[in-house]
Formats: structure tokens, C-alpha cells, sequence
């Protein structure tokens, strides 16, 4: 049941999607939804979602129908912030073309989720113009050279009988059902990619662990975090059979993720996806070095905030920067709270292994700190 919407002042996340498959995956993941809202632009064209995801006003906006790539996202984000220009979080979710290969084992279902690498900002251009080996999509892994015959039937009904072109890759664990998600770089042009040869020379020159069509239509407008439900391995076998579960999965990334950003450092401008690494999202499953990402992550509240703090080797300065106090007394409460009994209180030992301990709770809880621990030491009175 719908209720009335905050103004649009208030809403702070703005998600767009490309085909209907991704834009009812959302509506199904909503914690509430919401009513139309007052005071859209009279320019602006785009059919929406309102609703709420833990502490954050979502708006959300879909692709018209048969109008992909670059220029239309570019449309419906340009019309979208006209209405909503207080957004600070941008998300494109749905789907996307897997590049598998030997460092990033990429499956169908799986979620990719755009993340910088070195110099790159997280997804990378590429431009092939026709050379395309027929169509796109499958079931599984083919060899590169097995090209879908030009046929009405579909890839299950002529290239499964051939099984000795199919990649053979070691089963998953089947007690885990769970998606893995893969952080790294996204490819994207304004057509799809159907060729496997021309894939697997992006995915190993590049890195590029998925390719998609809308990215760069939103970068021109904004910074955003893109992810992208993996339903077929950009060739040419064609099957459909995996866009909605991809499409729900990263759709459940993409509410996980904003589940774990604080409603409040949002709207004070503390955290936007410039500064929040998705990398933390989601705890199972997740590929990539975990703890160079939250220094990297510390190191730019470093920067911002014009301080020049050693939290990486000390518990005190490592509390300043989080604005916790950072004194003995606290440091005991704090030590308390996360089972902390190295020798005496406040001793060399005591310190590093409660620095240790607060940087695994920061990893786990996306590089703020967990709200059980501010409620301890607020109710202890040390905050």
C-alpha cells in the first residue's frame, strides 16, 4: 500500500534502470512505497518509483521502452536531477554481459559492481563498432570460436547438444547459493558487445569483469556506482531465461548497499558515492582486498577533513578521525566493548589490538562506525 511521499527535497537516492526487468525488481525490494510527490519539473518527462530503502528517500526512474544506450540515460538522469536536485547518491543497477576468465571467475547470477582501479574511475570505454560474431547471451560458458548458427531455434535446442564446446569450469559450493559479487571495472559503449574474442581481449588487457550499454549516459551528468546482475557471457548464444534473477540480485546489492550508509551522513554532505566504497557492501562472497580499500577509504576522510593524523598506527589518532573520543577512559569502555583484555589498560599491547579490532569493525560496517558501538559509549556517556 502506497503512502503520501516526503518532498523531493527529501529524497537522497536517485536509481535508474534500462529495461522493465530491472524496474520491477525494485519495486519488489522497496521497504515502502510512496505516492507521487509535489513540485516535479514540468520539463521533466521520466515515469517513477518512490519508496524508502532503511534510512534513505529513494526516487527511481526506467529507460523508455526500446531506447538503450548512452543518450537516453543521459536524458532521464538529466531529467531526473531537474526534479530532484538534492539527490547525492546515484545508482545505475540491472543487467550485464559477463567477461569471465582465469583471475575473475564470473558466472551467470553473479553481481559486478563498478569500483576503481588504479588510474581507471570504475568503468572504461570501449568501442568495437560492427564486429560482432552474431547475436548474444546464454546458458553457459562456450569456447570462443563456437559461434550460435543463424538459426530461428534457441542456443538450448542446437548448441547443447554439442557439449564438447562448452567451457568446463569447477562447480561452486552447492551448500552456498549466494551470488558472488565482483568489484572492479566496467565496460561500456552505446551497443552490446556480442563477440567472445573481442571480451576476452578487454577482460584480460583491461580487467574489465562486464559490459553494459547506459553507464556513461549518467557519468556525463554524475558520478554513480554501477551494478550489474550478470545474465550472459556477451556472445553469441542468445537466452533470456537469467535477466530477472540478475536483475533481482543486483537490485539486492544495491538495497544492501544503502542499508549500510547512515541516512544522517548523507544529508550532511559527509557521504556520497565519490567517498563510499561499495567494496563493503556485502560481507559474503566478496572478491578483492578488503583492507586497502578501507585505507583508502580513511585516508580520503583524511583529506577531506584537513587533517594529518597515524591512524594506521595509532588507536588514538584512528579515533580523531572518526570524531569518537580518544582518551583512556573511552579507550577502556571501548576495549570492553569489543572484548579487548590484552594486558593493562591503555598499555602499547591494549592499543594496537584495539586498533586492529576497530579497523575489522569498520570493514565490516562499510567504513563508519557500527551504531552499537556509538550507542555503548554514548550510554556509558563517553561520546
Amino acid at each position: 500500500m502506497r503512502v503520501s511521499s516526503p518532498p523531493t527535497k527529501d529524497y537522497d537516492v536517485g536509481w535508474i534502470c534500462a529495461i522493465e526487468n530491472e524496474y520491477s525488481a525494485v519495486g519488489e525490494l522497496l521497504d515502502e512505497e510512496f505516492n507521487s510527490p509535489s513540485g516535479l519539473s514540468i520539463h521533466d518527462v521520466n515515469a517513477y518509483i518512490f519508496g524508502r530503502i532503511g534510512d534513505h528517500y529513494v526516487v527511481v526512474a526506467c529507460l523508455a521502452m526500446g531506447k538503450y544506450g548512452l543518450a537516453s540515460a543521459a536524458s532521464v538522469a538529466g531529467d531526473m536531477l531537474r526534479s530532484f536536485p538534492d539527490i547525492r547518491i546515484r545508482l545505475m543497477v540491472g543487467i550485464g554481459g559477463g567477461a569471465p576468465s582465469k583471475k575473475h571467475d564470473v558466472r551467470l547470477g553473479d553481481v559486478v559492481v563498478s569500483t576503481p582501479m588504479g588510474k581507471r574511475g570504475g568503468v572504461v570505454h570501449y568501442e568495437f563498432g560492427s564486429t560482432v560474431q552474431d547475436k548474444m547471451f546464454q546458458y553457459v560458458l562456450y569456447r570462443l570460436s563456437f559461434v550460435h548458427p543463424n538459426d530461428d531455434q534457441s542456443c538450448i535446442e542446437i548448441c547443447s547438444q554439442q557439449p564438447d564446446q562448452i567451457v568446463q569450469r569447477p562447480s561452486r559450493d552447492p551448500n552456498n547459493s549466494d551470488p558472488v559479487i565482483h568489484y572492479g571495472l566496467i565496460g561500456f559503449a552505446d551497443r552490446l558487445i556480442k563477440d567472445a574474442y573481442f571480451r576476452d581481449h578487454l577482460a584480460d588487457t583491461e580487467g574489465v569483469l562486464c559490459f553494459e550499454m547506459e553507464a556513461a549516459g549518467l557519468m556525463d551528468r554524475c558520478q554513480c556506482v554501477v551494478i550489474r546482475g550478470i545474465c550472459d557471457y556477451s556472445d553469441t548464444h542468445k537466452n533470456d531465461t537469467w535477466q530477472g534473477y540478475a536483475a533481482l540480485t543486483a537490485a539486492a546489492y544495491a538495497k544492501e548497499l544503502l542499508r549500510m550508509i547512515p541516512g544522517n551522513r548523507v544529508s550532511e554532505g559527509l557521504i556520497s558515492v565519490a567517498t563510499y566504497n561499495p567494496k563493503y557492501a556485502f560481507g559474503i562472497n566478496a572478491s578483492g582486498s578488503r583492507s586497502n580499500e578501507l585505507e583508502a577509504l580513511l585516508e580520503n576522510l583524511a583529506r577531506r577533513k584537513g587533517i594529518q593524523l597515524n591512524w594506521k598506527t595509532s588507536i588514538v589518532d584512528l579515533l580523531k578521525l572518526l570524531d569518537l573520543n580518544s582518551d583512556i577512559e573511552h579507550r577502556k569502555l571501548l576495549a570492553r566493548e569489543l572484548n579487548i583484555g590484552v594486558a593493562q589498560d591503555g598499555n602499547a599491547k591494549q592499543n594496537e589490538a584495539l586498533r586492529r579490532a576497530m579497523m575489522a569493525e569498520l570493514g565490516k560496517n562499510g567504513g563508519t562506525v557500527p551504531t552499537r558501538i556509538t550507542n555503548a559509549l554514548k550510554n556509558s556517556g563517553a561520546v
